[in-house]
């Protein structure tokens, strides 16, 4: 019987680079609503790992990898409701604005649903005063914010952040933290992968740690 609440799950991922293991990963799974901090040192394969379960890299081998009842079979490539976010956010040479509606567009939402989705989410993030500066102007820890705009508009089941508050003053780090604090909802998921403790603005979460490739629970 299917388990209605489950997200993501996965079972015996291993994961080689020039012949020195990365990932050796017995099971992991996730539910709907559930927050998770991925932690490690760096280098102990956690944007690897994050990479793997967006699709945009492949596993060595999985006995089982699915994301939302459905066996991933596509790779490389990044899952429909699935939104990651690179450890540098990467921002069009345009405007705040266009870069947060460039996933709307590719999926071919009404102009006035997706004007709508971007102004909610420049508004959530704080960042609408910057709707016309050029993306790759503005600062690093505005340019954060405007990606998890960009992430929040798009409505993804599952949000994979890759040390989003890392290089950013406390100040920068916390606004971030406060915003991803507010990202998992009842059918939303969020993973957050950081070598560094993260503020109590995440709240309550799972902790995941990687160590010598094997993920644990805390």
């Amino acid at each position: 019987m299917k388990d209605s609440s489950l997200l993501l799950r996965a079972e015996g991922l291993q994961k080689s680079f020039g012949g020195r293991a990365v990932l050796n990963i017995k099971e992991l799974s996730l539910r709907r609503g559930e927050s998770v901090v991925l932690t490690g040192e760096n280098g102990s394969g956690k944007t690897t790992l994050l990479k793997i379960l967006a699709g945009l890299l492949q596993a060595d081998s999985a006995k089982v990898l699915m994301f939302d009842g459905a066996a991933r079979n596509d790779y490389p490539r990044i899952a429909p409701q699935v939104s990651y976010l690179h450890q540098t956010p990467y921002m069009f040479a345009t405007t705040v604005r266009a870069n947060i509606e460039y996933g709307l567009r590719r999926l071919n939402l009404p102009r006035a649903a997706r004007e709508s989705r971007a102004q909610e989410a420049m508004q959530w993030a704080g960042v609408s005063h910057l709707s016309s500066e050029h993306a790759q102007n503005i600062s690093g820890g505005e340019q954060r914010r405007a990606a998890l705009a960009r992430i929040r508009a798009l409505r993804p089941r599952l949000c994979l952040l890759d040390e989003p508050s890392a290089h950013l003053d406390t100040k920068g780090a916390a606004r971030v933290e406060e915003l991803i604090s507010q990202m998992t909802t009842k059918e939303s998921s969020v993973i957050t992968a950081s070598h560094l403790p993260l503020s109590p603005a995440i709240g309550n979460h799972r902790k995941w740690r990687l160590q010598n490739g094997e993920l644990s629970e805390h």
